[in-house]
């Protein structure tokens, strides 16, 4: 059976890269390297052959996925914060929370704004508003428990402390704009 073009395409991409890096004494690690249906066409594709929906991939500290929009027909490069990446920055900043529990509340604050602002900086890409809506939330519950365990008065309830919060955080927001709105800003016809 012939292999459709875009198939063929990509596995001699694959062949020539690593007859490329094959030159420098370099190779492409095998468990993370593999040909994946992906793209506009990967749902039907798939659907075709009898496959489950399209594989996703993690890269940058994204996982990847196709989607589409609410119209049910455009497709969407689907971007969300890695859950392994979102744990190991969630166990840091605990660390660092817990480290400076000590400190005034307003040095806190200042620091956790700044953890927020460049969470947000980075992962606050259009399709990925309740992931960092949820790092936000979590960074509020350790800061919460680590201001509670400076003393054995147990005085901060989340009501109260969500509303001091939303005051001394940045709102979760998309920063960053679609790719096609970016792109017409740049290149005006």
């Amino acid at each position: 059976m012939k292999k459709p073009p875009s198939v063929a395409d990509a596995e001699a991409f694959l062949s020539q890269l690593h007859q490329r890096l094959d030159r420098f004494g370099l190779s492409l690690n095998e468990d993370k390297t593999k040909l994946i249906r992906f793209g506009r066409f990967a749902r039907k594709d798939c659907a075709t052959a009898g496959l489950p929906k399209p594989e996703s991939f993690d890269f940058l500290g994204f996982t990847h996925s196709c989607a589409v929009l609410r119209d049910r027909r455009t497709f969407m490069l689907l971007r969300q914060t890695s859950v392994s990446r979102m744990r190991r920055t969630l166990h840091s900043v605990k660390d660092g929370v817990y480290r400076n529990r000590h400190r005034p509340v307003g040095e806190q604050k200042r620091w956790l704004a700044a953890v927020m602002r460049g969470h947000l900086n980075y992962f606050a890409v259009p399709g990925n508003v309740i992931r960092v809506s949820r790092f936000h939330t979590e960074l509020g519950k350790l800061w919460m428990k680590a201001l509670r365990r400076r003393s054995q008065r147990y005085h901060f309830v989340w009501a109260r402390f969500g509303q001091f919060l939303r005051d001394a955080l940045p709102q979760p927001r998309v920063v960053h704009p679609w790719p096609n709105k970016r792109f017409d800003g740049r290149h005006s016809r």
